[in-house]
């Protein structure tokens, strides 16, 4: 915030009221707690005089050995309960060391700038990424090369769709596809190269919800046309005619 708010925080903090400057009434308000976040990177810090009131802790990112623990317990224990294949499960550790490296790389690679300012990438980034991933079932899901593609598309959704320019998401294209190189090298280069690599809710149709691939943007586009006609069918006869005099429903 601007200095203005600050000093009135500071103000009802150290007197435990405002002046209503309408009515020349003093306000009193009792019962309330402040708690608040601060980027140290600031050029405009607020007032020690502010400050002084608050119990400050410094909380800094986790490091690789803390991020692969909690990512871990969620990976593997997602696999677990879901009886997925022995091939999946063996390529959980490398999936998460894949996910770390890939954080890194884009947050030194991407920086924000006055156009770029949402170029901001932090821990909520890599955990959607697996939220992305706890979507999948052993039914869909049944070997390495499934689950590599699985990851790619949530990494993507997550760093990929941000970017704002070709050369930015021709240079993440670039990032990924090194990074699976590095830490999957027994898996055929083919896998991290796919004509399409979209994962939906609906790609096995409407009515059958489960989290898989597309098989072609020719059947993606045939399911979404399919729910576009059903939806406007639906709402055409639903909808009240609002002409007088008519009091059915249009056709």
């Amino acid at each position: 915030g601007t200095v203005e708010p600050h000093t009135l925080i500071r103000q009802h903090i150290d007197y435990m009221h405002w002046y209503d400057r309408a009515k020349m009434t003093l306000k009193d308000i009792h019962n309330t707690q402040y708690v608040s976040c601060m980027n140290l990177q600031l050029v405009h810090l607020p007032s020690t005089r502010l400050q002084r009131h608050f119990c400050v802790f410094a909380v800094s990112f986790p490091g690789q050995e803390a991020q692969t623990t909690i990512y871990s317990y969620i990976l593997n224990g997602h696999l677990d309960l879901g009886k997925f294949p022995a091939p999946v499960k063996r390529i959980a550790d490398k999936l998460l060391q894949a996910s770390i490296q890939l954080h890194s790389k884009v947050n030194s690679t991407f920086l924000p700038t006055a156009i770029k300012f949402h170029y901001i990438f932090n821990l909520r980034d890599l955990s959607n990424i697996y939220q992305g991933i706890l979507y999948s079932t052993s039914e869909i899901t049944r070997t390495a090369p499934d689950v590599i593609q699985l990851w790619m598309h949530e990494a993507s959704r997550v760093y990929r769709d941000k970017l704002i320019d070709q050369k930015d998401v021709e240079t993440y294209d670039k990032l990924i596809i090194d990074v699976c190189k590095k830490n999957f090298e027994d898996v055929d280069e083919s896998v991290f190269e796919p004509e399409v690599n979209i994962y939906t809710h609906f790609s096995l149709g409407i009515g059958d919800v489960k989290y898989a691939p597309i098989s072609s943007y020719a059947s993606l586009n045939s399911i979404l046309v399919e729910a576009l006609e059903n939806y406007n069918e639906n709402e055409l006869y639903d909808e009240p005619c609002l002409v007088q005099g008519c009091y059915g429903a249009c056709v």
